[in-house]
């Protein structure tokens, strides 16, 4: 059943089709179904052995409720140490900026004779609202503020106003600097919690930034496919990215 659904998304979003994400959107709630129906059995099978294995019960439990402690009065990088929230997040921005070096692959040719290009992309209301009925209301907020569910609500109002100004965008080639802030949360590893090194970053962007990166993410994979270099593997459908 997993196989389908990932089997239907690539065709999604490949052809963008509404009549291919209802297919795709029919075989997601089939395994949603089945996978409750799993937990269900699963829980049901904790529960009966409870009276003839209990370490399987504890494990269940340890492994729901956790137990271990997933914060830190003070936090350390290498001989560096920090305490107040300030240093904390200075320390954690030291070491997530130290990970990352500067690529040294060489840019492959490109040529500029082609005609296609954003400017020339038009986004449809219908997958504006589209989009906007596709966001998970149970995330939390970005920089800006906007929760999804209100996003999500209120899709038919501002679908129409949203397509407008995402067009402009893409006419203007230009992305306001408010939708590039983000939210940056360290997510421990493994090991030792005050070291920062056992942490990696998780982005909390602005929904709407999302928003329109999913739609020009959809265009560059269909209307650009013949342009793209071989050597492009991120975001890229079918392809691994290594880091």
């Amino acid at each position: 059943m997993t196989i389908l659904k990932k089997t239907a998304h690539k065709r999604y979003k490949v052809t963008n089709r509404l009549t291919d994400y209802e297919e795709f959107r029919h075989v997601r709630a089939l395994c949603k179904d089945l996978s409750s129906e799993c937990y269900r059995g699963y829980i049901a099978h904790i529960n009966g052995s409870i009276p003839r294995n209990i370490k399987s019960f504890w494990s269940f439990v340890n492994g729901t409720l956790g137990s271990h402690r997933t914060s830190s009065d003070s936090y350390t990088l290498g001989d560096h140490m920090a305490s107040t929230p300030l240093t904390v997040c200075d320390l954690f921005a030291d070491h997530f900026s130290s990970v990352y070096s500067a690529s040294n692959v060489t840019v492959p040719p490109y040529s500029f004779d082609l005609h296609t290009n954003l400017s020339s992309c038009v986004f449809e209301v219908d997958e504006v609202k589209r989009k906007l009925d596709l966001l998970d209301p149970y995330k939390g907020t970005g920089p800006d503020d906007i929760p999804p569910l209100i996003l999500k609500r209120c899709s038919d109002i501002l679908a129409p106003q949203l397509t407008v100004i995402f067009n402009k965008f893409l006419l203007e080639g230009a992305f306001p600097d408010r939708l590039k802030s983000n939210f940056v949360v360290p997510i421990h590893k493994s090991s030792n919690i005050e070291d920062v090194r056992n942490y990696r970053p998780v982005v909390i962007q602005p929904a709407l930034g999302k928003l329109f990166e999913s739609l020009v993410l959809d265009r560059i994979g269909f209307s650009f496919r013949h342009i793209l270099t071989s050597a492009q593997h991120g975001f890229a459908a079918g392809k691994t990215n290594y880091y």
